[in-house]
């Protein structure tokens, strides 16, 4: 026990270790002065930031490091870095998620084309070996999206860059670790460099050189190629060297971002002098941006922002984003260009004026009845949404229940109740502050013979669940909360499994099974204590996928 004590302590004191150390480090001036880059004209500029997001509900959260794209149907999607104030960096291990059918719409606002930002359940779970989950960048490329990110790793020097994949923005499939580099390699975005580079496709992303913790290292903007979006090349080319800062953590190389205009590629790349603070570097060669030891780094614009994305919306226009720890959401400024490019001519740049992909209708399979009723009347707490992979829930808190308006009476309900089950998360409620947190997983649910609709848990019900908590498995257990089975399996995030009860008087028999297994009946129970009510499912501390939820009496 004091071994498990020491390491805990040691962890907790890793993470303000690493906190205190990028803030102290955001917040100075980083040693690179102007007379380490060539002054060029002032081709870009920014500023005005305008408020569109901000993911807090009773509790204050951040987004970090985020990536816009335009989903089917013309619907916007945000999808970055989250996690409650203050900030932990080594504990983010979930991807926020928003929605909105206007790109500069303030979150719940109805001017500017219709509707604002609404939050969504978490995106994505960190999945092993994964420590935790930055940066995410996605494209969309033959009738796919593409996410790319950083997984953290055994170690500073072996940072991973990972890929998901998914065809709707709303279910991610871990494809693969694609290749691991440091120091705290991170912060991926890919493009296209166009024809003249023969389509090959390039990843920008952040680290130092040599990739060591040393307080000397310079910090860097490494590049790789592909021509299939999943094998890179090896050994990654340095593009930019911005010199030592004293530390191996920040850095002015972080969160990169490229975009062609013309002939031209522009580099954004920051923090420099402070947190909000970044800088654009132009050169006509996307694998050459120079550096900051022998003044050939042309910078041509500053702009106060943190973890910028460059995006233009669907007329158009070009903004860049702001964002980070205690900033209070996600920020939008309007980029001007003075290069005399036309912005008009969709071949002048690598990013042309975004065109949505066709609509995929929500698929949600139920014999259950509408309306349905969350437990949580918040909607800002607790996400139900359908998508076309079916229902996604999301809560962090606790519990949170969606109930169908199926009431089965409390006599001749005999009745089977099933679904198709999906975990997106496993490791429990980030909201806590860092030193009182622990992992204590997720759980999805389906819920039957509740004696309320709006409040299962104050009236009674009967709950089936799969959860990774204590090493997974299935528990039957019921409100006021009292465990009648449990059985231990080990619950992977991201597999669809099956749920099934059958429910005969007080029979209680609970069937399972995962993919390409049979179903078998892994626990009997007898209990009286409800006898008719309503079905429905329920998520606790994290996001999950519901499909098929069918029930059918037995006569």
């Amino acid at each position: 026990m004091k071994s498990q004590h020491h390491a805990a302590r040691l962890i907790v004191f890793q993470v303000y270790v690493y906190v205190f150390l990028v803030l102290v480090v955001a917040s100075s001036t980083y040693g690179v002065s102007s007379s380490s880059v060539i002054q060029a004209k002032t081709l870009v500029s920014g500023g005005g930031f305008f408020h569109i997001y901000d993911p807090s509900d009773f509790t204050s959260w951040y987004i970090n490091d985020q990536t816009f794209i335009l989903g089917p149907g013309g619907m916007w999607h945000m999808l970055g870095i989250t996690h409650s104030d203050p900030a932990a960096p080594l504990y983010e291990v979930n991807f926020a998620h928003a929605i909105s059918p206007n790109l500069t719409s303030l979150s719940g606002s109805s001017g500017g084309g219709g509707g604002g930002w609404t939050k969504q359940p978490f995106a994505t779970g960190s999945v092993l070996p994964e420590t935790h989950m930055w940066a995410p960048h996605i494209i969309y490329n033959e009738g796919l999206y593409y996410m790319y990110y950083c997984g953290g790793g055994a170690s500073d020097e072996l940072y991973q860059i990972n890929l998901r994949t998914s065809p709707d923005l709303y279910t991610w499939t871990f494809k693969e670790i694609l290749f691991e580099d440091g120091f705290d390699g991170r912060d991926p975005m890919v493009m296209n460099l166009g024809s003249k580079f023969n389509n090959t496709w390039v990843m920008y992303y952040c680290g130092t050189t040599p990739n060591s913790g040393s307080p000397s290292v310079h910090h860097v903007t490494y590049a790789r190629t592909s021509v299939d979006l999943v094998s890179w090349s090896h050994p990654p080319v340095i593009v930019f060297d911005a010199g030592s800062i004293g530390s191996p953590y920040g850095g002015p190389t972080e969160s990169p971002f490229v975009v062609r205009r013309g002939s031209n590629f522009y580099l954004f790349s920051g923090s420099w002098n402070g947190y909000s603070d970044t800088r654009v570097f132009v050169s006509n060669d996307p694998f050459n941006f120079g550096n900051t030891i022998n003044n050939t780094a042309q910078q041509v614009g500053e702009i106060p922002s943190h973890a910028p994305e460059v995006v233009r919306d669907v007329f158009g226009k070009w903004y860049l984003s702001r964002a980070g720890w205690g900033q209070g959401g996600l920020f939008l400024s309007p980029l001007t260009w003075y290069d005399g490019v036309d912005d008009h001519d969709d071949n002048e740049t690598s990013m042309p004026v975004p065109v949505a992909q066709p609509a995929l209708k929500p698929f949600f399979n139920t014999s259950l009845q509408a309306p349905w009723s969350s437990s949580i009347s918040n909607n800002s707490y607790s996400q139900w949404v359908q998508t076309p992979a079916g229902l996604k829930g999301g809560y962090v808190y606790g519990d949170a229940f969606y109930m169908s308006s199926t009431n089965l009476p409390s006599s001749n309900n005999n009745f089977i109740f099933e679904s198709d089950v999906m975990l997106i998360t496993k490791d429990g409620n980030p909201a806590f502050p860092v030193d009182k947190w622990t992992r204590t997983g997720s759980a999805a649910s389906i819920v039957f013979r509740a004696s309320s609709q709006s409040a299962p848990a104050t009236a009674g019900c009967y709950v089936v669940n799969i959860h990774t908590d204590s090493g997974g498995g299935v528990k039957l257990f019921k409100f006021p909360y009292l465990v009648l089975q449990s059985y231990s399996y080990n619950i992977q995030q991201y597999i669809t499994y099956h749920l099934k009860v059958e429910v005969n008087g007080s029979n209680i028999v609970v069937w399972f099974n995962a993919p390409g297994e049979q179903p078998i009946a892994i626990m009997k129970a007898q209990d009286t204590s409800y006898n008719g009510g309503y079905l429905g499912v329920n998520v606790w501390q994290g996001s999950a996928l519901f499909q098929n939820v069918i029930h059918s009496v037995i006569s």
